[in-house]
């Protein structure tokens, strides 16, 4: 049995991702301005979302909020095959128009693996920490904004504290609470993110590496194979 993947762009805001007969698992990651909605056609899968396991069988669906952290994992042996639609959430006009579309489709079966409520909640105005300082969840937001916007600038832990003015340690956590993941993780997430897009607009491999910050070829193919699952080369075998 063959695995089979197609990566297809309807549109600037809409991707299209089919699985056949897939047995790939996929890492703790987020999407950050999609939101993600999958139906699966054929076997099983356990979805972890914000730490919560469910598994999903042939018929049903889930839903992923953006910055939701989330692991794809397979249940034995068993192959899946599934089609995903990413869709950018500044596309939905507001909160309430994004919650109409999550709850139309949680309304097929009611099961959605993520709440576009629970994530709000962490994004509110402030962000508490246990020692009882606060932080404006705005300038977590606006650090995010600041790798997305370039992604390949190599900013270290110390840099991205000092940018919105905490220490490392507190920075490190309130980023993880607003965005998913840890600013690292995010760092090397957006990267190859970018090199998706590159790839998409025809750039060879080594191109792409070398725009999205990787200077050792080695490294980009393994941290895009870490979070894609394929290699770029493989990657672009898909795009249709």
């Amino acid at each position: 049995m063959q695995s089979h993947i197609q990566y297809s762009q309807k549109n600037e805001h809409i991707e299209c991702i089919y699985y056949k007969d897939a047995t790939m698992s996929y890492p703790s990651h987020t999407h950050t301005a999609h939101m993600t909605f999958g139906f699966l056609l054929e076997g099983i899968l356990c979805i972890i979302c914000d730490g919560t396991k469910r598994q999903y069988q042939a018929g049903e669906h889930f839903c992923i909020p953006p910055d939701t952290s989330h692991a794809i994992v397979t249940v034995g042996d068993t192959p899946y095959s599934m089609v995903c639609l990413c869709v950018a959430v500044d596309k939905m006009v507001d909160e309430d128009s994004r919650n109409v579309v999550v709850r139309a489709f949680s309304a097929v079966n009611g099961k959605t693996a993520g709440r576009m409520s629970d994530r709000d909640s962490q994004t509110a105005d402030k962000v508490s920490h246990e020692d009882g300082t606060e932080m404006a969840a705005a300038d977590v937001r606006r650090l995010k904004q600041l790798i997305l916007s370039s992604p390949e600038n190599a900013f270290s832990i110390k840099e991205m504290a000092h940018h919105i003015g905490i220490s490392p340690y507190h920075m490190i956590r309130q980023f993880k609470a607003v965005c998913g993941l840890t600013p690292h993780q995010f760092q090397i997430q957006c990267r190859v993110r970018k090199a998706q897009r590159l790839l998409e607009q025809g750039e060879s491999v080594i191109e792409a590496a070398y725009a999205a910050g990787f200077c050792d070829q080695s490294h980009f193919d393994r941290c895009f194979q870490k979070i894609v699952r394929l290699t770029p080369r493989e990657y672009k075998r898909c795009l249709l």
